[in-house]
């Protein structure tokens, strides 16, 4: 049952972070889950290409990179581009509507969710959040491998105290983005 993530983007938008927060927290709901976790970003960390591979597998995990993406997480247009190609037929592509436009034809019944999670992140005082706000919708997409409290815990715990009350809205403000209709569905 193998299960691969990728949350791209540029530096400085918490892709990196938002990729260990979700491994992390698949191994907490899980122990026995095979989990890899693979940052990767350029040398310059704000600005440059960023992105963070997760695979989870309920068996030994024997070639760590991503073969075919199941989830596609795209912050930017040029993370998009280059990601776009590896997505299961089958696989869905949550986009930010703000950052990455013209969206291309799937091959296959890729779903592609584009949302505004720049502005959702701003609309909490600060872009800081759009990494939080990816992982809340991530918690309501992934519901099988995620548990949204397991996920809370993990964050509360990552970052420091201060910014508790920010993340906890954050976290809530990406779950209910799948519940309400902000989603939009492109084809």
């Amino acid at each position: 049952m193998r299960f691969s993530v990728r949350i791209t983007g540029f530096g400085g938008q918490g892709v990196v972070t938002a990729g260990r927060i979700l491994a992390l927290t698949a191994m907490q709901r899980n122990p026995q889950l095979y989990v890899i976790y693979t940052p990767s970003y350029g040398f310059a960390t704000r600005g440059g290409n960023a992105m963070s591979d997760v695979i989870l597998d309920d068996k030994p995990i024997n070639y760590p990179k991503v073969i075919k993406l199941d989830v596609l997480v795209a912050l930017s247009k040029a993370a998009y581009t280059t990601s776009i190609d590896i997505v299961d037929e089958k696989g869905m592509v949550l986009a930010d509507g703000s950052l990455v436009t013209n969206l291309t034809e799937h091959k296959g019944s890729i779903k592609t969710l584009s949302m505004e999670l720049a502005k959702a992140a701003e609309g909490l005082g600060s872009s800081m959040y759009i990494s939080t706000v990816v992982l809340g919708v991530l918690s309501r997409l992934l519901v099988g491998y995620l548990d949204p409290l397991a996920l809370e815990e993990t964050v509360l715990s990552y970052f420091p105290k201060r910014y508790n009350e920010q993340n906890k809205k954050a976290l809530e403000l990406g779950g209910s983005m799948i519940v309400a209709p902000v989603a939009k569905s492109q084809k």
